[in-house]
This record gives structure tokens, C-alpha cells and sequence, in this order.
């Protein structure tokens, strides 16, 4: 399953976030960062955006749970938007980080 992680904080926000995601030890390796695709257009990729390739649900709801923990920490919360796309190419987009909320998105994803 893909995970595109969208916040409105830009790069900066962006990278705060993928280091935090790195150096969280609940993160299993079942949730590695990938390169984001470059935008229709773009010859680059998109900076504001963090994509994963998540193996299982246990890994989808821990990366959830990070990102969740990162924006309660920061002193002025980003929005931040979460789309996981299944193999078969449904979508579910989480902006929340209400643990009830996230349990839920991850019971709809597929997980436990």
C-alpha cells in the first residue's frame, strides 16, 4: 500500500517530518519512505510530499500514530493529509490526529 503524506508547513515541514518519521523507533521497516513522483509537468519531485510503501496494517497504524505525534509537538500544528492507496486502487485520505479517527481509517484500510 502507498502512503502520500501532504502537510502545509512546505519543505521545511516536510523534511521535520521525515526525520522525525526516521528516528522514531516505533516505525517499523515495513513503512519505508520511498521517492515521491515528480508532479504532472514537474521534473522534480514534489517536496511538500512524503510517500511510504507500507507492507501490513501494524506498520500502517504506527506510521499514522508518528505522524500524529509529530504534529501534536509542533508549537503551531500543520495540516497535515494522509491518502493510502490499496493495490487495487481504492483511496482513503485521513486529516486527523485523533487516535480514534486514525484506528478507524486503519480498520477501513484493511487492518485490524
Amino acid at each position: 500500500m502507498d502512503i502520500h503524506v501532504h502537510t502545509d508547513g512546505g519543505i521545511d515541514a516536510a523534511l521535520d517530518l521525515a526525520h522525525w518519521i526516521a528516528a522514531d523507533p516505533g516505525v517499523p521497516p515495513e513503512a519505508s519512505p520511498v521517492p515521491a513522483a515528480p508532479a504532472p509537468g514537474s521534473m522534480s519531485a514534489t517536496t511538500d510530499v512524503l510517500q511510504f510503501a507500507v507492507g501490513n496494517a501494524i506498520a500502517l497504524g504506527a506510521l499514522l500514530v508518528s505522524v500524529a505525534q509529530w504534529r501534536q509537538s509542533r508549537p503551531v500544528r500543520p495540516t497535515v493529509r494522509l491518502t493510502a492507496v490499496r493495490p487495487d486502487g481504492a483511496s482513503v485520505t485521513v486529516e486527523s490526529d485523533d487516535p480514534a479517527t486514525l484506528a478507524a481509517a486503519v480498520r477501513e484500510l484493511g487492518g485490524t
